[in-house]
């Protein structure tokens, strides 16, 4: 008896461990994330909600938007509720710029979406880790309702799901295996991921103006947006400088000097 009931527990507590290891985003149910009638996020924000991080557009208020649409995936799961992403995610090789879900792992993990192409038109969804693209899968091999899976063997790591055209429709998110904590917002994310070459020099954006500082050696800064175009150039020769940029988004400030080069991707709000 003793036996038995040691066994019951050990199964319950298996199961408990499991279950805490396992985090779900059930857009069919959690209507924290996506109320009925959701608009989307609105342009030039990002938010985060029970630890699912949306970027929206710069502009555009429609990513995330809530709409309906029944859809049965070859796991069996079936939902009528989606979060459509409303276009491209312009991503800078495997980090996203505008329109994409992030989140955060404590450790190796299987993530897994739940996905339906919004039309026909050749697009592809992704996930990455910001540096490595982990899977992906083309609408035109997977049409209709389709899972795409990847597995994080990197440890820790910020998880990114994105497309690179036109959009999808998102029904579920799962994460297997770590534990997830999403708290800080890319905008302070991004200033902790940046090349260590010219790692001397500090910079925040406050208002739409970049401060840089401890600038030890004439310095020249390329401001691009996430299109490539060139926004502004300036050069400095002190050890510390500010310049405004008038619109809120994504952008790469691409710094050079005698002492190296160093690309700075930051965000405007």
């Amino acid at each position: 008896m003793n036996r038995k009931l040691l066994f019951s527990l050990l199964t319950l507590l298996c199961v408990m461990t499991s279950d805490a290891q396992t985090k779900v985003w059930n857009f069919l149910t959690n209507m924290t994330i996506l109320p009925d009638n959701f608009p989307g996020v609105p342009g030039g924000t990002e938010d985060i909600v029970d630890d699912l991080g949306r970027f929206g557009h710069i502009t555009s208020n429609n990513f995330s938007s809530q709409s309906t649409g029944t859809s049965t995936f070859s796991d069996g799961f079936q939902s009528n509720r989606r979060a459509n992403m409303n276009g491209g995610s312009v991503a800078e090789g495997a980090l996203p710029t505008v329109r994409f879900f992030f989140f955060d792992v404590s450790d190796n993990c299987t993530i897994k979406v739940w996905a339906r192409e919004q039309n026909t038109s050749t697009r592809t969804l992704l996930i990455s880790d910001g540096e490595n693209v982990l899977a992906s899968a083309l609408n035109s091999t997977n049409p209709g309702a389709f899972i795409l899976q990847a597995n994080n063997t990197n440890g820790a790591r910020r998880i990114f799901v994105y497309c690179d055209a036109n959009g999808f429709g998102i029904y579920k998110i799962e994460v297997e295996g770590a534990t997830v904590s999403t708290t800080v917002p890319m905008s302070e994310w991004l200033l902790n991921v940046q090349e260590t070459k010219l790692s001397n020099i500090n910079y925040y954006v406050k208002d739409k103006t970049v401060y840089l500082n401890n600038i030890d050696s004439e310095l020249e800064v390329s401001v691009f947006s996430i299109t490539g175009s060139l926004v502004k150039s300036v050069k400095t020769s002190s050890s510390e400088m500010s310049f405004d940029i008038d619109q809120t988004g994504f952008y790469i400030l691409k710094l050079n000097s005698s002492e190296g080069q160093k690309s700075i991707k930051l965000i405007v709000n």
